[in-house]
């Protein structure tokens, strides 16, 4: 499958339902999945946009990948489309055309967080 021409059915940051039925219905799983996403992936974000910067392209493909997988762990599908799209071109050798997803990575990575910070002031 290309992931480049793949489109999930939800633009929502993180398909909540479809976590929540992964996590078989416990919310209080679905947070502790959610907040150890979000410790391991800051710094993969990170690190992703510096080899971006770089031009590193084995690297880049490497954590793009292993972001690809993270995010469809969490049903954060849009952000695991631009991962699998920027892991598609690092394989591919598309140096020039890796820094397009540097801010697309972003985006969707601040979707997530302002999506995980809105519900945790709802919690409290």
């Amino acid at each position: 499958m290309n992931m480049r021409s793949v489109r999930y059915p939800c633009n929502a940051p993180i398909d909540r339902e479809e976590l929540l039925n992964r996590c078989m219905g416990r919310p209080d799983l679905m947070d502790r999945i959610l907040s150890s996403f979000q410790a391991r992936v800051d710094d993969d974000i990170e690190c992703l946009i510096d080899c971006i910067q770089q031009g590193d392209a084995e690297a880049v493909a490497a954590l793009a990948h292993k972001l690809k997988g993270a995010s469809l762990t969490v049903s954060a599908l849009p952000l695991a489309q631009v991962a699998g799209q920027l892991h598609a071109l690092a394989c591919d050798s598309a140096g020039p055309e890796m820094n397009n997803y540097a801010p697309k990575l972003l985006d969707e990575y601040n979707r997530i967080l302002e999506l995980l910070n809105a519900g945790a002031e709802g919690a409290s």
